[in-house]
């Protein structure tokens, strides 16, 4: 699956382009839902990074964050959205 129908799947369930420029909430959790998803795709963060256009620093920032959520349960909304498109990508 391309990155752009990757994208396009995640904002159909998190509801926000995860590919516009904007730290709002829902966009930055559309991003880090994206990013794990290449991520657990097997592609390096230097990778995500190139395919993505962000920094890689910021792809680590993002893996951080779903961690993080996944140990303290910060990010319910997040986390039930990124079950959800696993589910979908059999990841």
């Amino acid at each position: 699956m391309t990155t752009e129908a990757l994208a396009t799947l995640v904002e159909s369930i998190a509801g926000a382009d995860p590919m516009r420029a904007s730290r709002a909430r829902p966009v930055v959790e559309a991003r880090t839902i994206l990013v794990a998803a290449l991520l657990a795709g097997g592609m390096s963060e230097n990778a995500a990074a190139a395919e993505t256009g962000f920094n890689r620093c910021t792809i680590h920032h993002y893996r951080d964050l779903l961690r993080d959520a996944e140990q303290y349960n910060n990010a319910p909304k997040m986390l039930a959205n990124w079950y959800k498109l696993k589910s979908l990508l059999d990841l």
